[in-house]
């Protein structure tokens, strides 16, 4: 039997608190936003590979923010950009920055403009 047996249990206590104490000051430093991580392992699809095909169709999508417009009924505009393209998110959301980078899950949404025999139809993704 070994003697003073209460130091082999306080030990291991005391490094797992170590770590998460290295832990925390090591995120509360760095920039990344929790809040926009939706679903970790999410097969995150290029915004050049969204299609009209694939309206009504939920897609996690990574991007930087390049531009911001407030709409009424507090919602706003931002158009994310990844290396294969651009596209619109319609959004109640209102703490994305310009420059910033954000992934984000959203129901692609296609509309129908023809104007004097131009079509300007395109895409956006609605995040609820």
């Amino acid at each position: 039997m070994r003697k003073n047996t209460k130091y082999y249990y306080i030990l291991p206590v005391y490094g797992w608190l170590l770590i998460c104490y290295i832990l925390l000051g090591l995120f509360s430093c760095s920039n990344i936003n929790f809040a926009d991580i939706t679903g970790v392992g999410a097969d995150v699809t290029p915004i050049g590979e969204l299609t009209p095909q694939a309206d009504q169709t939920t897609v996690y999508v990574r991007g930087k923010v390049t531009k911001q417009v407030p709409l009424l009924k507090n919602e706003r505009l931002y158009q994310l950009d990844d290396s294969t393209g651009k596209v619109w998110i319609l959004t109640h959301k209102n703490d994305w920055k310009v420059g910033q980078e954000v992934q984000t899950k959203g129901k692609i949404k296609y509309k129908n403009i023809p104007i004097a025999d131009k079509d300007f139809s395109d895409i956006y993704l609605e995040v609820k």
